[in-house]
């Protein structure tokens, strides 16, 4: 598959896009079969937002290639590789991370408006995430809002941490506060099959799912350019010693490429 010119030049200028009709059914099949899986054994490093005495569930887990054949196989195999390698205009392509978005329906906790970047120990912003879902996506079950534009601010925003109660941290306000208010947005309605991408400076929120039979599950996949930097961040997911104990061979050097079996060269596939 070849990006049409319009999705190539509303990311680049815009940040975000969707793709339409890209992942072929079989493979939703073997997504939402493992997904099941996971649902069923949280990871080590699984998180549920959504307290006992609220209504929904809103989960998240990480690293799932690592322990689920199927993801494994298709971040590889998918045809994201070939489009993460034409979005970047990079000719070879390595994975970062998957990351397994859950809303069930009547999930009140939304995702405040945050960047990605300033989560992930890299120096540059030569990655893309893909963001495949596996239900019919709406703003009313939790669709992604985009604020226009936003990776251009030439604004790194401050992290904070997501607290597991659901509450909107008070280090997410600024943002909010001074660039969100007078942003244009863009969202998609999505069909599984479609996948969103978006630049990892580009700002973006969802709400919570509020639909009352929708579920809302999404697969989130990072690639990047070979030759992105590792650039230790305080705080960035790489310095959870969860985290760290999950990846193989983990042997980073600051200034140098990301390498190694945690971060495989997926595109082109003869050197996968």
């Amino acid at each position: 598959m070849t990006i049409p010119p319009d999705n190539l030049t509303e990311f680049r200028d815009h940040g975000a896009t969707v793709l339409r009709g890209v992942i072929p059914a079989g493979w939703l099949a073997r997504l939402e079969a493992a997904v099941d899986r996971v649902l069923a054994a949280p990871g080590s490093i699984a998180v549920d937002y959504t307290p006992p005495d609220r209504p929904g569930r809103f989960y998240n887990d990480f690293f799932l290639w690592l322990r689920e054949p199927e993801f494994a196989a298709f971040i590889r195999e998918s045809p994201l590789p070939a489009l993460a390698a034409e979005l970047l205009a990079a000719p070879r392509v390595g994975f970062f991370f998957d990351q397994l978005f859950v809303k069930e329906p009547r999930t009140q906790e939304s995702m405040p408006w945050h960047q990605d970047l300033p989560y992930w120990p890299v120096r540059d912003d030569a990655l893309v995430t893909m963001w495949v879902p596996l239900d019919v996506v709406t703003r009313e079950s939790g669709a992604v809002v985009y604020a226009r534009g936003s990776h251009r601010w030439g604004r790194v925003a401050k992290r904070w941490r997501f607290p597991r109660d659901g509450a909107a941290p008070a280090s997410a306000a600024p943002l909010e506060a001074e660039e969100i208010r007078d942003a244009s947005f863009m969202y998609w309605d999505m069909q599984p099959g479609d996948v969103l991408v978006h630049h990892p400076l580009t700002v973006h929120a969802s709400g919570g799912n509020t639909t009352p039979t929708t579920r809302r599950r999404a697969l989130a996949l990072r690639y990047f350019a070979d030759g992105c930097v590792y650039e230790p961040r305080e705080g960035d997911i790489l310095q959870n010693p969860r985290v760290r104990g999950l990846l193989p061979d983990l042997d980073l050097v600051a200034g140098e490429p990301l390498r190694g079996p945690a971060f495989p060269i997926v595109w082109p596939p003869e050197v996968a």
